[in-house]
């Protein structure tokens, strides 16, 4: 498909990558205030089959691929493309995935197998300079920039002003407008006005390219014939 797009536009809909949320992530970390981003604690509920090989050889459909694509995404849209994969599989499923990113920052990408569906599982840390963002479900976003803080003589937990503590933004209910409704959080919307709007501008595609994708998948198999062992993507 790259080898034969040309001039056409493409772009992959990783709607997890396209979130209102991964946006706020990527906006952090590329500040001089928070950046660089260092290191990444990924949850979600799938897991990777005993024999890699066997799915890549068949081509068979499995979870790792029908939904680990979507955490990898939302990672790599944040911290850049993977050099390195290491997966560890656990004996009942489920297993942790280490990702060496070319940036220099690391991912522990915990694959939490054997989860609830109907609870909530899924959830993003990342860790800059002096401060850490946290995505819970998906919606709710929080940015810990610590206080003033000196050991053993800090008296207070909440010190006057509001230049330090936590920043939350969180959809709410109440009032039944876009920017609440799944379409809109779960990054479908955004993943198709952007790919209009670099259309009609004819102008390639950065995000969500077929060179993203590409290197998704370059990762996907990776995490299938890793067993214990560290591949390098080329």
């Amino acid at each position: 498909m790259i080898e034969r797009r040309k001039d056409r536009v493409a772009v992959v809909g990783f709607k997890k990558a396209f979130m209102p949320a991964t946006r706020k992530a990527i906006e952090i970390f590329a500040s001089e205030s928070y950046g660089p981003l260092r290191s990444i604690l990924a949850q979600y509920p799938t897991s990777v089959p005993e024999d890699g090989e066997a799915v890549l050889r068949d081509g068979t459909i499995v979870d790792w691929l029908r939904n680990g694509c979507h955490p990898l995404s939302l990672c790599m849209a944040v911290a850049g493309p993977v050099n390195a994969v290491t997966l560890h599989r656990a004996a009942h499923g489920g297993g942790v995935c280490v990702l060496e990113f070319a940036s220099g920052a690391i991912g522990n990408f915990h694959l939490a197998a054997g989860s609830n569906r109907g609870q909530v599982i899924e959830r993003y840390a990342f860790f800059g300079d002096n401060a850490h963002l946290v995505i819970d479900n998906g919606l709710r976003v929080t940015l810990q920039r610590g206080i003033p803080f000196k050991y053993g003589a800090t008296a207070t937990y909440v010190p006057e002003g509001v230049d330090s503590g936590a920043i939350v933004w969180e959809p709410q209910n109440r009032e039944g407008t876009l920017e609440n409704k799944a379409l809109f959080t779960q990054g479908i919307y955004d993943e198709m006005l952007y790919f209009c709007e670099r259309a009609l501008e004819g102008k390639p595609a950065e995000k969500g390219s077929l060179e993203f994708a590409l290197g998704v998948m370059k990762v996907y198999e990776a995490g299938l014939i890793s067993k214990g062992r560290r591949i390098v993507i080329d």
